[in-house]
């Protein structure tokens, strides 16, 4: 009797066994890679809405006190070796300070990818001469990213912002051939992607589908 209850396993229990111990990791393995994906894409996701949030905020502070707007193209660097500004991606406005020596201000927001500083296309501001300047004055080494860093809890990723359009109020289509004045408000839009911080392609996006921002602004002309 003792040696009959101490027999050993058989081998058809231990694989049954070892099949329930392997299902078992497996569904646990699932479960964690789901809850981290899940959670992957809803950081990826709250980050991209704050960016956007920031550019929205970003844009409103700069032309809710403008004096002029007008939806126009501008350039970062010489007109002859610049690529053409698509239409409706750029925006021109100026600034009155009283008391400064000189107090109006004209500056420039426009879409551009600059490859050597990233290969998605950002939103930039620089200074121009006058409201009919079509080059930055400086060139790109006075333009500022609109987009602020991201912080090092998000990894890093490279936001991009693309299908930028300015266009003023009540004015549909927009014109898209030159210099449209902005009456008293105008429109804007853009869409946003988030990509991983050492990403080159457009294909390694960390959502499945760019994010639309759409608001208008009222300035004060």
């Amino acid at each position: 009797m003792r040696r009959r209850d101490n027999r050993g396993f058989t081998i058809v229990e231990v694989l049954v066994v070892s099949v329930i111990f392997v299902l078992i990791a497996f569904a646990a393995g699932s479960l964690y890679l789901s809850a981290r994906r899940g959670l992957d894409y809803s950081s990826a996701e709250a980050f991209l809405q704050r960016q956007g949030t920031l550019i929205e905020e970003r844009l409103t502070e700069e032309l809710k006190s403008a004096t002029s707007v007008q939806v126009t193209k501008c350039r970062e660097i010489n007109p002859a070796s610049s690529p053409v500004m698509p239409a409706n991606t750029s925006i021109v406005y100026s600034r009155y300070y009283p008391g400064r020596a000189t107090p109006t201000e004209f500056w420039c927001i426009y879409e551009y990818q600059r490859s050597s500083a990233s290969p998605f296309a950002q939103l930039w501001r620089c200074p121009l001469a006058s409201l009919s300047a079509v080059t930055c004055t400086g060139g790109s080494a006075n333009a500022e990213n609109l987009l602020p860093p991201a912080p090092s809890s998000v990894g890093g990723q490279r936001v991009e912002v693309t299908k930028t359009t300015f266009c003023p109020t009540g004015v549909a289509p927009c014109d898209a051939t030159g210099v449209t004045p902005a009456g008293r408000a105008v429109d804007v839009w853009f869409e946003m992607n988030l990509y991983p911080p050492n990403s080159t392609s457009r294909n390694n996006r960390l959502l499945p589908n760019p994010r639309f921002f759409g608001f208008t602004i009222a300035y004060r002309n």
